[in-house]
């Protein structure tokens, strides 16, 4: 669709968009989101010492966090290493696309990406899901560009496994993709592991021997090495995503544009050009499915799937275009570059003002957490709300989802609040035994103190 210096152009302005988005919402300093503020509070008992508080958190979570923390614990310092993660995506996404489809399918497919709402606001967020899509995505690099070898992969494709040890150890949800690439490998370059399986098998081994440390602390704190990944799949919810994803409004749920190219690639697999394509299709599907029927939806738990859809469905598109629009190609290209554009203008316009709407949303809670810090005075203290991740973040108390009969007598202050920031549920003042002594009483919150709990 385009010549060499064309693609090569849009993939620059790529790359730069993605940045420039990035930076802006990075700059713009939106409040920390619950997950958020329980990984800067994880990487923080981390740094103390103490005993960590969600066996759920990741040991990679806790290792992306600290350097924000120890830098000052705002809401910029806190993202500045997903911001350079993010970068990571791009490139390691951007260099999977010219080895699996070529350069012209990777500037458009990056072009797409980065108008992405569900990708590109992740760039600039202290969460796991991008990084350990981008090393997924890194070791799917590393795996066609050996597996695809007319003589069978080289001793390199050991550089697979720690990328894919760092995914788990970012997201012990990420066993699931991984499990499906393993078997996806196995489905397509089974010819090229016969050839040469002695660097297939050390990848494996490799990848095991890396798992051993969180096996050997999952076998301490749970009692099975697989103890961990068991408990934690309740912990984002147990419900089937799988009808949310076919029945939502995907133009809402992923973006502007990628979900015609997520689409085109669902049905990629008729045109397949090579084994290339057919493995990342069969990843990007097994591990859609998997996910969606093991957990709730949420866009982001399914960012390497639908990653992997846009840019076999982007090819699929580029090759028909190539095939039937003759010399009318050149005219498609450049129409399709303005919804492109204005994909960039939404993100940018969205990364400033959606900061700004939700400082304002969450005022009453922030007021909250500081009558709390300053009535706290720095003595042990515990705090029960909706957005309990928040306020123990900016109140430094201790987020609990219930008072116990026991807080009355162990010294610590107990506090209620009630933000009117569209959380729900919002605790019961009435249900919290004992004498209620008022803080702070607003439109937007409401605080209370339970007199005699720090008696």
């Amino acid at each position: 669709m385009f010549r060499r210096p064309a693609w090569q152009l849009l993939l620059c302005v790529a790359a730069l968009v993605w940045v420039a988005i990035g930076v802006t919402q990075w700059l713009a300093a939106a409040p920390l989101r619950d997950d958020e503020a329980q990984y800067a509070l994880a990487a923080q008992d981390f740094l103390d010492g103490v005993p960590a508080r969600w066996f759920y958190v990741s040991t990679g979570m806790n290792a992306l966090a600290v350097p924000g923390v120890l830098l000052g614990g705002d809401e910029i310092t806190l993202r500045i290493m997903p911001l350079v993660v993010g970068a990571c995506f791009f490139a390691l996404t951007a260099l999977l696309a010219v080895r699996a489809f070529g350069p012209m399918t990777a500037a458009w497919s990056m072009a797409i990406l980065a108008g992405s709402r569900s990708v590109i606001q992740r760039t600039s967020e202290l969460l796991s899901d991008l990084p350990a899509a981008g090393f997924m995505i890194g070791a799917l690099w590393i795996l066609v560009g050996e597996l695809a070898r007319e003589h069978g992969p080289r001793w390199r494709i050991v550089l697979a496994a720690p990328l894919l040890a760092a995914a788990f150890y970012l997201r012990y949800g990420s066993c699931v993709p991984i499990g499906i690439i393993g078997i996806a490998t196995v489905l397509v370059w089974w010819r090229a592991i016969a050839r040469r399986p002695w660097p297939v098998l050390a990848t494996a081994g490799l990848f095991i021997l890396l798992l051993v440390p969180h096996m050997v602390t999952a076998t301490r704190t749970m009692g099975s090495p697989l103890g961990i990944l068991l408990a934690s799949r309740s912990v984002p919810g147990d419900d089937i995503g799988l009808t949310t994803y076919l029945t939502t409004n995907p133009f809402s749920y992923f973006g502007l544009l990628v979900p015609i190219p997520i689409v085109a690639g669902v049905f990629s697999i008729g045109f397949a050009r090579d084994r290339r394509a057919v493995f990342l299709w069969l990843v990007a599907i097994g591990s859609f499915v998997a996910i969606a029927l093991l957990t709730h939806a949420q866009a982001r738990y399914v960012m390497v799937a639908t990653t992997l859809l846009a840019l076999l469905g982007t090819d699929a598109l580029i090759r028909l275009v190539d095939r039937y629009a003759g010399r009318y190609k050149r005219v498609i290209a450049a129409v399709a570059i303005v919804p492109i554009v204005w994909s960039w203008y939404n993100c940018i316009r969205v990364g400033v003002t959606y900061p700004r709407a939700a400082r304002e949303r969450l005022a009453g809670t922030h007021a909250a957490a500081d009558v709390i810090r300053r009535d706290a005075s720095g003595r042990p203290c515990e705090v029960l709300a909706r957005r309990r991740m928040r306020l123990n973040f900016h109140s430094g108390c201790t987020a609990i989802m219930s008072v116990p009969d026991e807080a009355y007598t162990r010294g610590r202050r107990i506090y209620v609040v009630w933000s009117n920031d569209g959380a729900k549920p919002q605790p019961d003042f009435a249900d919290v035994p004992g004498v209620h002594r008022l803080l702070m009483d607003t439109p937007e919150a409401r605080v209370i103190r339970i007199e005699g709990a720090d008696e």
